[in-house]
């Protein structure tokens, strides 16, 4: 930091001139300190019960971060493994947001008529759930897009990203409510050994949404089978599991199985039940 000599200040132009320097100085440390703290602040993004209100009970532990996205309006494309909760908190935000929610799973066969809608053989244009969300609000989620026709994907660029799309009775405005929320089981990248039938999906398309990684939550698959009398020793089993079968390209351990093991458990009993649904010999 500067420093002055006051002796040596005699007169008062040099002592202003002295002072003058010294705030700068102070200006310049005092700003780069704050820049400092900005870059280790946190923040914690979490919602109060009266924000989710309506969204049930047991939420996943990204639920917050989800909702923050989609109550901004903005696209939100989550990825994450089979059976995380992906499309369940899509539709638990829809419900907390008091918006209609409308889901279609994608396939290969899925075609451009059947999400924006198309003319039938006597001129009538036929409406598609998109197309209702688009124009009168509401959640729509593209549930495992990267299952889809990548060519006919790409009409989502519009929609994702226009006030105004050409549907194919003519141009609609989109609803100030309308929220578009994509689901998949890879980042987008391609297949891999364990999705095997997922396609890449365009650059430019993916840019247009928020990505947020969605993966098992233990704690909410804990509660899920609450009330079964061998919590304890079911997710045991199925941790054990995930860590074992984990290089196992076709073999998944989704809170599904734990519900299953949870369900059969009281008609069969625990070890019964771990027999059936992870086809363990006796």
């Amino acid at each position: 930091m500067a420093s002055f000599n006051f002796q040596k200040c005699m007169d008062e132009k040099e002592y202003h001139a002295s002072l003058e320097e010294m705030r700068v100085e102070m200006a310049r440390v005092v700003k780069k300190l704050q820049k400092e703290a900005r870059k280790k602040q946190t923040f914690e993004l979490v919602l109060d019960e009266k924000q989710v209100a309506g969204s049930g009970k047991i939420r996943h532990h990204e639920f917050d971060k989800v909702a923050l996205s989609l109550r901004n309006r903005l696209p939100t494309f989550l990825y994450g493994p089979s059976g995380s909760g992906k499309s369940k908190m899509a539709e638990q935000i829809a419900e907390m947001l008091k918006l209609p929610y409308y889901s279609i799973s994608v396939s290969y066969q899925t075609s451009v008529g059947t999400l924006l809608g198309y003319m039938d053989a006597q001129g009538h244009y036929v409406r598609s759930l998109l197309r209702e969300a688009y124009e009168h609000g509401g959640v729509f989620c593209i549930d495992e897009i990267d299952a889809g026709n990548q060519n006919v994907i790409m009409c989502l660029n519009a929609v994702t990203n226009q006030d105004v799309v050409g549907f194919p009775d003519g141009m609609v405005k989109k609803h100030k409510d309308f929220i578009a929320i994509a689901t998949a089981n890879t980042k987008g990248d391609g297949s891999d050994l364990q999705y095997s039938g997922r396609e890449r999906i365009d650059a430019a398309l993916l840019a247009r949404f928020v990505k947020i990684k969605i993966d098992y939550d233990e704690d909410m698959e804990r509660k899920l089978i609450e009330k079964s009398p061998y919590v304890d020793e079911i997710m045991e089993y199925i941790q054990e599991k995930r860590k074992k079968t984990a290089a196992d390209a076709n073999c998944l351990w989704t809170p599904r199985q734990t519900v299953f093991i949870a369900k059969l458990a009281q008609d069969v009993g625990l070890e019964k039940a771990i027999q059936i649904v992870g086809e363990e010999k006796v």
